[in-house]
């Protein structure tokens, strides 16, 4: 018995190493990506203010911070693979076969589908809410921006966008657990295009229509599409029990 728990014990310290190693690695990985994304910040800054007169900012220290608060975001994002990946290898071994390899395609289409929602909202969404905004400048009144308030704008975009875009990834999931049925989908979709519309309200960091109506089409079009995934994934479910009976 006393063999047994030193065992139990050896393994659960060697679980500990591994998720410190895990870890370290992940923030060392992190900490580069930051430092590189700084250096790209001054690009980054031109990018989003260039229908901008000026860009100001109203501390000593307002665009140094503002930069690595940019840099961080951008550090983490280009960090979220190689987390993941550590994340998969870490709860891999307690994973079937075909759990294993269902589950390690998900880093890629997740990191995919969020940079695909970064980007709509980083060179489609925040330039036409911006220059909506610009609009109402006039003679009388000047649009003077700071860097940060900038930041702030288009980081409250981009990021809701890019986790609004793994929508199907976690429908996907839902459904092969067996949570979700298509076929609730399709008799709730008005309830869901109502949370939809719920949803983007809130996450838009600003109330106009604008911003909210461009998030909320892709995640009505997304949810359309993960319908579709799921009808396949549920057949495939159903044909599977249906084998084994």
């Amino acid at each position: 018995m006393a063999g047994f728990e030193g065992l139990a014990n050896l393994e659960i310290w060697k679980r500990f190493a591994e998720i410190r190693s895990r870890l370290v690695w992940s923030v060392i990985v992190l900490i580069v990506m930051i430092a590189l994304s700084y250096t790209y910040t001054p690009f980054i800054l031109n990018q989003i203010s260039e229908n901008l007169n000026e860009l100001i900012f109203l501390s000593p220290a307002e665009a140094f911070f503002s930069r690595l608060k940019l840099a961080f975001v951008m550090g983490l994002i280009l960090t979220a693979p190689y987390i993941l990946w550590h994340i998969w290898r870490f709860v891999s071994p307690g994973l079937k076969r075909r759990q294993r390899r269902s589950s390690f395609w998900l880093i890629p289409i997740s990191f995919a589908l969020f940079a695909l929602g970064a980007s709509f909202a980083f060179f489609v969404v925040a330039p036409v809410a911006l220059r909506f905004f610009l609009s109402f400048a006039s003679g009388d009144l000047e649009a003077l921006i700071s860097v940060e308030a900038l930041l702030n704008f288009v980081i409250g975009l981009v990021v809701p966008f890019g986790f609004m875009f793994e929508m199907p990834v976690l429908m996907l999931f839902l459904a092969k657990i067996g949570l979700i049925k298509p076929e609730v989908l399709v008799k709730n979709r008005k309830y869901a295009i109502l949370i939809i519309f719920i949803i983007a309200a809130v996450l838009t960091p600003t109330p106009d229509g604008i911003s909210q109506l461009a998030m909320a089409v892709p995640m009505i079009i997304l949810y359309e599409i993960s319908l579709v995934v799921i009808r396949v994934v549920w057949r495939k479910r159903l044909r599977e029990a249906a084998e084994t009976e």
